[in-house]
């Protein structure tokens, strides 16, 4: 798999890798306008909820949409929208409303107070399951199967519009966090670390980055050369090549083999 390396890498595979991601540039407003046609396509339900939670109205949008028409044929078939769907997009999730020293957290932003185990409701529950248990094709054909439709449709628009979001950002300078620049100077960066050792800048013509995962020196090379150390390891400011040299007065741990240690 092409760019497959994660986070131990040299600067000639980071430099394929970002000229790659770079060159793909030129194609995001092109996604980004196809996108947008699809979300159009798709369309988007919005229900509107009081401060207690509770479901005011919704709007399917636009009302000649794969959403919208499945939303007429729901209530075609006799589904109140408003009462089973109430469905909600990423931007309005539900969350644990926050307690205080004396007060637990009991109630969810949707206006839902959590429950606790054992409900003590079987006498009710085989009544409930009684009075379903000779309509489950018409709850599925008439219910169901355009609920799930839906929902699918809502998390696909949702994921749409999610990628629009990070597209957008891509295309920003590098004082956009999460932009291709940004991202880019952030690497520069660690290569640029010679204490950084998962990356290192070669000077020795590793195109391919063969020695990019050699293990981890104990010690730091340093500028001046000593005894020879026979394995390839990685050391500050680079791979040090098995048979050079390490610097002068370090003395490698016993069998010199340079560790595997961090």
């Amino acid at each position: 798999m092409a760019y497959d390396f994660g986070g131990t890498f040299n600067n000639h595979q980071f430099a394929r890798a970002a000229a790659f991601a770079q060159n793909q540039q030129v194609d995001v407003p092109g996604r980004i306008t196809h996108l947008a046609a699809e979300i159009q396509r798709i369309g988007t339900i919005v229900f509107q909820y009081d401060a207690g939670g509770n479901p005011t109205g919704y709007s399917a949008d636009p009302p000649t949409s794969y959403i919208g028409k499945l939303v007429m044929a729901y209530e075609v078939l006799g589904g109140d929208a408003l009462f089973d769907l109430q469905i909600r997009s990423m931007s309005q999730s539900v969350f644990v409303v926050a307690g205080t020293n004396t007060t637990p957290s009991q109630q969810l932003s949707s206006g839902d107070i959590i429950g606790m185990p054992g409900q003590m409701d079987a006498l009710s529950s085989n009544l409930i399951q009684q009075m379903r248990a000779w309509t489950p094709e018409a709850i599925q054909y008439k219910r169901e199967n355009i609920e799930r439709k839906v929902r699918r449709a809502m998390d696909y628009a949702d994921q749409l519009n999610a990628e629009i979001q990070t597209l957008t950002i891509i295309l920003n300078s590098s004082a956009t966090s999460g932009s291709l620049a940004d991202t880019v100077s952030q690497v520069m960066t660690l290569l640029a670390d010679p204490t950084y050792r998962a990356t290192n800048t070669d000077t020795s013509g590793d195109i391919h980055g063969k020695r990019s995962r050699a293990p981890f020196s104990q010690w730091d090379a340093g500028p001046n050369r000593g005894p020879l150390l026979p394995v390839t390891t990685r050391m500050d400011g680079g791979v040090s090549i098995g048979g050079e040299q390490v610097p002068q007065g370090d003395t490698p741990p016993t069998g010199g083999t340079g560790g595997t240690g961090p």
